[in-house]
C-alpha cells in the first residue's frame, strides 16, 4: 500500500491509524468468529483511519458476515460486495441485474486496487480519499462518454499512452486501471456512460496528461463557485430564504443570459452557490453586480469566487487575490 499512501496522501501512515488489538477482539466477537488473517492485517494498518468516498469501506465496526466470508468493501447502493474468504481470498457478489468483473484474487492485491479506485474517485469530486487529506499536487477529473456509439479520439489517445496497472479494477469498470507512478486513469466499457477519470499525483504528471487530452477546452463548459465563508447564524440569514434555506434567486436572475445556477448549497457556518456557464468572465461580472445588490458590504469580504473546467476537479481562486486554493467542503456525515 505504501504506494498509494505515500503518493497520494497528505498524512504518512503512523502507527495510530491502524486498530487496536482489542478493536479486533471486538469485531471477531460481534460476527462470532475469527477474522482472515488479511482482514486483521488491513485493519492493523489503516483501520482508524478509513472513510467512506463512493463506496462504503467496512471498518472493524461495521463489516458484516457473507455466506462463509466476511464483507470488506461495499459498493454505496448495495449492488455488490467484495468478500474476504477464511483463506485471504475473496470473491465479488452481485445483487444488481447487470453483470460485473472482478477478479478471484488474494484480498491485499483487491483491497489495493479498492483502495486506489476510490482514492481517484476521490480526486475526481475535488475532496479526499479512503485515507483523509491527498497530497497538495493531487489534481483529477472526468471525461464523460459523448456518445456510447461513437469512438472517442481523445479518450483513446490518453488511454494508449499509459500501461496496465498491476492491480484489479473496480466491479464496474471492467478492466485494470492505466497509469505509472504519478498517474491513474480508469476507463469503463464501451457504451457504460461512465467515461475516463484521472488523476495526477504532480504538476509533470498533469502536464502529460494536458498534453494528450484537452482538459480546458476554448468555450469549453466552467462551474464557478460563489462561496460565503464563515458566516455567523445572522449572516447566514441574510442569504436565506424563508424557510432557512440558501436563496439562489437573487444570483439565478442575475446570471440567466451566461449560464444556469444548478445548485443552491449551506453549511453550519457558509453558503455556496454553483453556477455552470461557458461565458465564465459575464457570469462572473454579473454575480459581482448581484453581490453589490443584494449582500452587505461586511459580508461581501467573506465571499470566495473559484472556478473550473468541467474535465478538471480543483478549482482556481478568482478572488480573494492572494489565496491560492479553494476545495468543496466536505459534506454532512
Amino acid at each position: 500500500m505504501d504506494d498509494v499512501i505515500n503518493r497520494w496522501y497528505a498524512d504518512p501512515l503512523v502507527a495510530s491509524d491502524g486498530s487496536s488489538p482489542d478493536d479486533i477482539a471486538v469485531a471477531e466477537q460481534r460476527i462470532g468468529g475469527n477474522l482472515p488473517t488479511s482482514v486483521v492485517e488491513w485493519f492493523t494498518l489503516v483501520g482508524r483511519r478509513l472513510q467512506d468516498v463512493c463506496d462504503t469501506v467496512e471498518k472493524p465496526d461495521t463489516l458484516y458476515r457473507n455466506g462463509g466470508g466476511v464483507g470488506v468493501w461495499t459498493e454505496c447502493q448495495g449492488g455488490w460486495a467484495v468478500v474476504a474468504q477464511p483463506d485471504d481470498t475473496c470473491v465479488l457478489r452481485e445483487y444488481g441485474s447487470t453483470p460485473l468483473t472482478f477478479p478471484q484474487t488474494p484480498l491485499w492485491p483487491a483491497l489495493h486496487g479498492l483502495l486506489l479506485g476510490d482514492t481517484l474517485a476521490g480526486a475526481c469530486a475535488g475532496r479526499r480519499g479512503p485515507l483523509g487529506r491527498l497530497a497538495p499536487d493531487v489534481r483529477g477529473g472526468h471525461m464523460p462518454e459523448e456518445s456510447p456509439l461513437e469512438a472517442d479520439p481523445e479518450t483513446d489517445a490518453v488511454w494508449a499512452a499509459y500501461q496496465e496497472l498491476p492491480v484489479p479494477g473496480g466491479p464496474y469498470w471492467g478492466s485494470s486501471p492505466r497509469g505509472d507512478a504519478d498517474t491513474v486513469l480508469r476507463r469503463s466499457e464501451e457504451g457504460s456512460g461512465l467515461g475516463l477519470e484521472w488523476m495526477t499525483a504532480t504538476p509533470a504528471a498533469f502536464d502529460r496528461v494536458a498534453g494528450l487530452v484537452t482538459l480546458d477546452p476554448p468555450g469549453g463548459p466552467q462551474e464557478i463557485v460563489l462561496a460565503f465563508e464563515h458566516l455567523s447564524p445572522a449572516e447566514l440569514t441574510t442569504l436565506s430564504d424563508d424557510h432557512g434555506f440558501p436563496d439562489p434567486d437573487p444570483f439565478a436572475a442575475a446570471v440567466r443570459d451566461f449560464g444556469h445556477l444548478g445548485m443552491a448549497e449551506g453549511a453550519t457556518a457558509g453558503v455556496r452557490f454553483h453556477v455552470r456557464t461557458s461565458r465564465p468572465d459575464e457570469t462572473i461580472a454579473a454575480l459581482w453586480d448581484a453581490l453589490r445588490g443584494v449582500v452587505p458590504g461586511e459580508l461581501a469580504d467573506k465571499v470566495v469566487v473559484a472556478i473550473r473546467p468541467a474535465r478538471i476537479s480543483s478549482f482556481r481562486v478568482v478572488h480573494p487575490a492572494g489565496r491560492d486554493q479553494y476545495v468543496l467542503p466536505e459534506e454532512p456525515g
